[in-house]
C-alpha cells in the first residue's frame, strides 16, 4: 500500500498492560511441561525463544523477566518486544489512529466497528481463555521494577501502571 493510500485508512491496534502481557507470554511460551502436537514448541519452550540461549523449561518467572529485560527491542521476539516499538516511527509518532485496550475489548470493539461503519457489531468470541491468577501475584519489587524500566515507553504511551 502506498503512503498516501495508507493515510486514508483507519488504523487501530489493541494493546495490553505490559505487566499482564509478560505473564501471559511466560505462561504460554515458557511454563510448559513438554512438546505439544501442532504447536511451535521444542523441549518444553516456544521455538522462537531457543536462539536466545537464555530461556529454558521450568525457569522461574523472575528469571524470565530478567532475561526479557536484558534483550533490546531490536533483538526481541514479537511476543515480548515493546508494543510502542512496533507502533511508532523513528520520530516517535504513532502509526495508528486509535489505541484500544484489551482490558476493555468488548467496548473497544464496538467503538472500532462504529468507526468503520458497522452499526451493529457481531458478538466478539473469546478464544484461548485461561484461568491464570492475577498478573499482580507473579511480581515482586525487583520484577516490577525491571518491567517498569523495560516497558517504560509502553506504560507512558498507553497509560498503564502496575
Amino acid at each position: 500500500i502506498g503512503k498516501k493510500k495508507w493515510e486514508n485508512y483507519f488504523k487501530f491496534t489493541i494493546e495490553r498492560n505490559p505487566y499482564d502481557r509478560l505473564v501471559s507470554c511466560y505462561e504460554d511460551k515458557i511454563n510448559k511441561s513438554g512438546d505439544q502436537p501442532g504447536r511451535s514448541y521444542r523441549k518444553g519452550i516456544y521455538r522462537g525463544f531457543l536462539n536466545y540461549g537464555e530461556f529454558y523449561p521450568g525457569m522461574s518467572f523472575k528469571e524470565f523477566v530478567k532475561s526479557v529485560a536484558s534483550i533490546s527491542d531490536k533483538n526481541a521476539d514479537k511476543h515480548f518486544r515493546s508494543q510502542s516499538f512496533q507502533l511508532t516511527n523513528k520520530k516517535d509518532e504513532l502509526l495508528v489512529d486509535y489505541i484500544a485496550k484489551l482490558e476493555n475489548i468488548n467496548e473497544e470493539f464496538e467503538k472500532i466497528c462504529k468507526k468503520i461503519g458497522i452499526d451493529e457489531p457481531p458478538e466478539l468470541p473469546h478464544k484461548r481463555k485461561t484461568n491464570k491468577k492475577s498478573y499482580k501475584e507473579y511480581y515482586d519489587e525487583e520484577t516490577r521494577e525491571l518491567v517498569r524500566e523495560r516497558y517504560e515507553k509502553d506504560l507512558k504511551l498507553f497509560g498503564y501502571s502496575f
